[in-house]
C-alpha cells in the first residue's frame, strides 16, 4: 500500500482516528484541517489514534498528531491514546517523544465503528504546503528538547522560506 488513508469516527464525545498505509506530507492537508477544526471546537473529550495498519509516518504527520497532546492535557488533564502494533512505527513515535506525550498501547483497537474517510488532499500549492510543514515541525519542537535539536534547522529554513515568499508577494 502506498497512499495513506485517514479515517475518522465519533461516538459519545470520543474521536477515533485511524491511519492506514504510508502517511506523508503530500497527502496531509485535509487531515491537518480536520485536526485544526477538532482542536478549535473542542467537541471531543477523548481521542484515540489507531496506527496498527500504518506502514510509515513522516515528521509532518507526527507534528499534526502531536497537536492532540496539548489539546488533551490542557482541556482534560489526560493523554490521547495511540494504538500501534508495528515495531517500526513504535520506534518512530518513540524517537519523537510520543511515548511520553501519549498513552501508547501495543494493542489492536477493537470497536465496531463506522469510519469515514478523510479525502486526501489534492496537490497543495507550495505556500500552503510550506505553512503546514512549518506548523507541524513547530509543534514537534514544543514536545521536548530532543525534537528541538533535531527539527530547529527545519523550522528556521521554513520560516526563512515563508519570509522570502512574503517579500516576493509585495
Amino acid at each position: 500500500m502506498s497512499d495513506c488513508q485517514y479515517l475518522i469516527a465519533e461516538k459519545e464525545h470520543k474521536c477515533f482516528v485511524k491511519l492506514i498505509g504510508r502517511s506523508n506530507y503530500m497527502s496531509c492537508g485535509n487531515f491537518k484541517e480536520f485536526v485544526d477544526n477538532l482542536v478549535e471546537h473542542k467537541k471531543y473529550d477523548d481521542i484515540f489514534i489507531d496506527m496498527t495498519e500504518l506502514e510509515f509516518i513522516d515528521s509532518t504527520n507526527l507534528g499534526i498528531i502531536a497537536r492532540f497532546t496539548d489539546y488533551m492535557l490542557s482541556n482534560f488533564d489526560r493523554k490521547a491514546i495511540i494504538y500501534s502494533t508495528n515495531q517500526d512505527i513504535n520506534q518512530i513515535i518513540k524517537s519523537v517523544g510520543f511515548f511520553d506525550a501519549f498513552t501508547v498501547l501495543d494493542a489492536t483497537f477493537e470497536d465496531d465503528l463506522s469510519l469515514k474517510k478523510i479525502k486526501n488532499s489534492d496537490t497543495l500549492d507550495g505556500k500552503k504546503l510550506s505553512h503546514i510543514l512549518l506548523e507541524a515541525h513547530k509543534t514537534l519542537i514544543e514536545l521536548n528538547e530532543h525534537n528541538k535539536e533535531i527539527f530547529s534547522d527545519v523550522v528556521k529554513c521554513l520560516i526563512n522560506k515563508e519570509n522570502a515568499e512574503g517579500k516576493n508577494d509585495v
